[in-house]
């Protein structure tokens, strides 16, 4: 039996440094101690593509999706209810890559007083000179 369940909340699979630390992370949970959950809250790819990532994704893992057509404002308030149906089964949720998809799960488990922990994953050099991020946030 496992202690916590955790979902791990992402916007679409293709496959690149933060698609690499979530398969790593995925691989890595001791699954004696935790049942694991991915909700992909995605707009622009279809659930097979990154087939890469795929191939390399551990079976047990549960997978939601979450569709969006069009804008993500004109989906917010549908994508927050459906995210919410996934989170009430989890103890904690991992949330992140871009703001969206950060923001929508943060939300959701403030709501629902969900434990969460939020992973930005953007590229430091698109940051516009001048930005109120500058200085904030400096390459590793």
């Amino acid at each position: 039996m496992t202690d916590k369940k955790v979902l791990f909340i992402f916007p679409a699979i293709t496959y690149g440094g933060a698609e690499r630390w979530l398969l790593e992370v995925l691989g890595g949970l001791n699954r004696r101690k935790f049942e694991v959950g991915l909700c992909l809250i995605d707009y622009k790819h279809k659930i097979n593509d990154g087939q890469y990532f795929w191939d390399r994704f551990p079976g047990d893992v549960k997978v939601y999706q979450v569709p969006i057509e069009g804008r993500m404002r004109a989906n917010f308030l549908r994508v927050l209810f459906e995210v919410g149906r996934f989170v009430k089964e989890y103890d904690l949720i991992v949330a992140g890559m871009r703001l969206m998809p950060a923001l929508i799960p943060f939300i959701v488990a403030k709501i629902m007083r969900k434990k969460i922990i939020t992973v930005m994953h953007w590229h430091y050099s698109l940051m516009r000179k001048g930005s109120s991020l500058e200085g904030v946030f400096k390459p590793v």
